[in-house]
């Protein structure tokens, strides 16, 4: 794997780690349904389907698109030092319209997820 793919699983790692408080990491996999494995393998770099990685995120109780946005990266933070120069109206309308923005994001991811298949302990579709 090359580095960019290691330095997104160190994100989403940091991401999961964060929002599992005290829970081992054996039990968010237990709990959501996916192999203990298969969130080391993120942690490395390898690329999560996203019904896995919602039902990780279900399970911590954060919203999906925060895992996805770990995984992508600071793209989406670059954008927030860029408003520092706005007056505080622009600026509140702006993180308004993010806001809804979010909001619409999570359903599309929602509903991507929903829609592939999801992989079985064993690695088939069903």
């Amino acid at each position: 794997m090359d580095d960019e793919a290691r330095a997104a699983g160190d994100r989403l790692w940091a991401a999961i780690t964060a929002a599992r408080g005290r829970r081992t990491v054996t039990d968010i996999a237990k709990e959501a349904g996916v192999l203990r494995q298969t969130l080391y393998k993120w942690s490395r770099g390898g690329t999560p389907s996203l019904p896995e990685l919602r039902a990780v995120a279900r399970e911590l109780g954060v919203p999906l698109a925060s895992l996805v946005a770990a995984w992508d990266g600071p793209s989406a933070s670059q954008g927030a030092e860029m408003t520092n120069d706005l007056s505080p109206a622009t600026r509140a309308v702006l993180e308004a319209q993010g806001a809804k923005i979010e909001g619409l994001r999570d359903a599309v991811l929602d509903l991507a997820a929903a829609l592939q298949p999801a992989r079985f302990p064993d690695g088939s579709r069903r």
